[in-house]
């Protein structure tokens, strides 16, 4: 795993316990899904007065046809392996949401997936 999450990214503002949550499910996603390839980087950004904190992998993918489906609760793709319940990106949308933040999954069946969230700096919380 790499992490490429530079020093000066600043603070967001949101609750600690559900960020967490947020990034587990996130986490735990990008390593059930990469079987025989384990590369998974999770790296920040600053974009205008945003943290965009992204979680990648080169997994199985999410075939397009699925894509907009795969954050309905207890979804479960045709590619997906034995386990989890369908709920992890559901928690992570709805945690987003709450936090006002922007959810973006791309993804490239065979190839991997990246999912980004866009959140908030401390300091634009007015």
């Amino acid at each position: 795993m790499t992490v490429a999450i530079p020093a000066d990214v600043p603070v967001v503002h949101g609750d600690r316990f559900a960020l967490r949550l947020l990034l587990d499910n996130l986490m735990d996603n990008a390593i059930r899904y990469s079987t025989t390839t384990r590369s998974i980087v999770v790296s920040a950004k600053v974009e205008h007065s945003m943290v965009v904190l992204s979680v990648s992998d080169k997994g199985v993918g999410i075939r397009a046809k699925e894509l907009d489906q795969v954050t309905r609760r207890f979804f479960r793709g045709s590619e997906a392996s034995a386990g989890g319940s369908g709920l992890g990106l559901a928690i992570v949308e709805k945690i987003v949401q709450d936090h006002d933040g922007v959810l973006k999954i791309e993804s490239v069946e065979g190839e991997g997936t990246t999912v980004s969230v866009s959140l908030r700096t401390a300091h634009s919380v007015v």
